[in-house]
């Protein structure tokens, strides 16, 4: 975040795109563009994503997340099913019904700890 005179006046947003990798050691899971079998130019990304950018800021700027809640939504591979996640170093896993109008993860009431399931 960039601010002045302790105003927000900026934001610095980063975004990593595997385009032409044919294996990725990684021990989280990963995968490239070429590996789905796509092949594709670093610029011509680069500009799918700009111009995607500036087609949905605006509308994010005026109604937050739930202006592109939809169509993020149709890419989400969480619904329905079991996750865990970690918050202040604890380890939680439930079931995904999606996300809130500001983008907040949605868990089943009964979340459970992943300790307490062996």
């Amino acid at each position: 975040a960039v601010f002045k005179e302790g105003e927000l006046c900026g934001v610095v947003i980063g975004v990593g795109v595997n385009i032409a990798q044919e294996k990725i050691d990684s021990p989280k899971p990963a995968i490239s563009l070429k590996m789905l079998g796509i092949e594709a130019k670093k610029d011509d990304v680069l500009k799918g994503i700009i111009n995607r950018f500036n087609i949905y800021y605006p509308q994010v700027c005026k109604q937050g997340f739930k202006a592109i809640k939809d169509e993020f939504l149709k890419n989400f591979p969480f619904i329905n099913k079991e996750i865990k996640i970690v918050v202040d170093d604890k380890d939680f896993c439930g079931i995904c019904h999606g996300l809130d109008d500001k983008g907040q993860l949605l868990l089943d009431d009964k979340v459970v700890n992943i300790g307490d399931m062996e």
